[in-house]
């Protein structure tokens, strides 16, 4: 279509005509032959390189965070009010479980213990002989039966008093750290005074949360990675201890503890740790990085069909790295996409497809095939 063929005759029009001279109008004519917008079938060809979704198996690890806390931990208390007798409390040191940590002074109550003792010994004998009078019937059964009772409830006493000593002797309930302490010999301790603390260091246990999407992939003992500041680049090897039986229905969280190994006690209880979980690899649908093309929130690809027209085509995609795009939705494995080239092309256009890319930045007019009417 020319420029002179969208002006309508009018008589009042007529008068531009005796205006323009010969070599104008002829000048003009050119101008729109040349120049006039052409349809994408007729207008020059873009080059672009071309591609294929390709499926690939994803290692997508889990990130998450977490506190470190001791496998086990406890203060050291005193159950009793009284001196202290001796101790084994030194800052830092190891303890193995069952080992004597502080003792109180007990005196008092070894002194009842030995008279206990004296009057059951002296009631066990006074029992045998009961029992060998009741043969000869020099007693009656109720005396023996008193006697009996005497012996037992002895022997009761003697347990409680062992029983009560014992809270005077503070022993380590587990293997493990002692915290620090500033216990002196001779120190007077109240019942409920905290002596000292007692960590398991070896291994540790971290608690950390997962949404629940990924809970068909969580398993018992399934492995991952921890890192902490004080070691940056050291990765911790643990394990997933158990998986919470709840979802945090106002999160949707799940709740999940592991356990890490600690031998060289590098790790401490309270430390922020970084927790990297390997997953099942899962195949999925990809594509190359710069094969998209983005419109604000939209995500799409230009698919390219038997005669070399370009759809522009929404998808939506999951995970992406620096090479890759993962494709939920929106494209199929036999399509073929615009690799390189995708920001020279618009939707319904027609490229010309090489199999690397333009040297040259022209764009080349190829003619059309007898399919498209040219």
């Amino acid at each position: 279509m020319s420029l002179l063929s969208g002006l309508r005759p009018a008589r009042h029009q007529g008068w531009i005509f005796s205006l323009l001279s010969p070599p104008l109008v002829l000048f003009l004519l050119l101008w729109t032959s040349l120049f006039a917008p052409l349809s994408w079938a007729q207008a020059p060809r873009v080059a672009v390189t071309l591609t294929q979704p390709e499926v690939r198996s994803i290692h997508q690890p889990l990130f998450a965070s977490g506190r470190l806390q001791a496998q086990q931990s406890v203060d050291i208390k005193a159950e009793v009010s009284a001196l202290v007798l001796a101790h084994q409390l030194e800052d830092g040191a190891q303890v193995e479980a069952g080992q004597l940590l502080v003792q109180l002074d007990d005196r008092r109550l070894q002194a009842q213990q030995r008279q206990v003792q004296a009057n059951l010994n002296e009631a066990t004998q006074q029992l045998a002989r009961f029992e060998r009078l009741i043969q000869t019937q020099a007693i009656t059964q109720e005396q023996l039966s008193s006697q009996q009772a005497r012996v037992e409830s002895l022997r009761a006493e003697q347990q409680a008093l062992s029983a009560e000593r014992e809270r005077y002797r503070i022993l380590a309930p587990f293997q493990g750290h002692l915290g620090e302490q500033d216990l002196v010999v001779g120190q007077l301790v109240d019942n409920g005074t905290r002596l000292t603390t007692l960590d398991q260091l070896n291994p540790l246990r971290v608690d950390f949360t997962l949404a629940e999407q990924h809970l068909a992939h969580l398993y018992p003992g399934q492995p991952f990675q921890v890192r902490v500041a004080a070691w940056p680049e050291t990765d911790f090897e643990g394990a997933i201890q158990s998986i919470g039986t709840r979802v945090d229905p106002s999160t949707g969280q799940l709740q999940i503890r592991g356990r890490l190994a600690n031998p060289d006690l590098q790790l401490r209880p309270g430390m922020f740790a970084q927790i990297q979980l390997q997953i099942r690899p899962r195949e999925a649908l990809t594509v190359p990085v710069s094969s998209l093309s983005y419109n604000g929130p939209e995500v799409a690809v230009f698919v390219i069909n038997a005669s070399q027209q370009v759809q522009r085509r929404l998808i939506q995609v999951g995970r992406i790295t620096a090479d890759w795009a993962e494709v939920i939705s929106g494209l199929q494995a036999d399509e073929q996409i615009i690799h390189q080239g995708v920001v020279k092309v618009r939707d319904g256009m027609f490229v010309r497809p090489v199999t690397a890319p333009d040297p040259h930045p022209e764009t080349l007019a190829l003619q059309a095939s007898p399919a498209e009417g040219v």
